[in-house]
């Protein structure tokens, strides 16, 4: 147990460093994010969630795919630099509370976002 429990501490705590560029991040993340996958053999299992959305036992697994990445993608953006990337998931935030769920699925589109923006400079400058 204890090794599914260090993979778990180590997705968690895979942050985005003040110098370290979005690239060296994600494939940080990407692989914390696979060994945890690979001691747990599969996608985390999120069964409240996945019951919510879900009543058809053909369709649990793939549901469950679906809550892991998404789950996935959410710490991915909770641990890049909010001094560069917070005003994207603030924004996101918002817009989800008035009901515009814009937010991305998986890694790959979210880091597509984070690549595109422009770092939150106002942020910065008060260091």
């Amino acid at each position: 147990m204890s090794i599914i429990s260090d993979a778990f501490q180590a997705l968690w705590n895979t942050t985005q460093k003040e110098n370290e560029d979005l690239q060296d991040y994600t494939g940080c993340f990407k692989t914390s994010k696979d060994i945890l996958e690979s001691h747990l053999v599969g996608p985390i299992k999120l069964t409240k969630y996945v019951n919510l959305v879900c009543d058809d036992e053909r369709e649990i697994y793939g549901y469950t795919k679906k809550a892991s990445k998404q789950l996935f993608t959410f710490l991915y953006f909770e641990n890049a630099s909010q001094d560069k990337y917070g005003s994207i998931l603030r924004s996101l935030n918002s817009q989800k509370s008035l009901g515009n769920d814009q937010y991305p699925r998986t890694i790959t589109e979210a880091n597509n976002v984070l690549s595109n923006h422009n770092f939150d400079t106002t942020r910065l400058k008060k260091h």
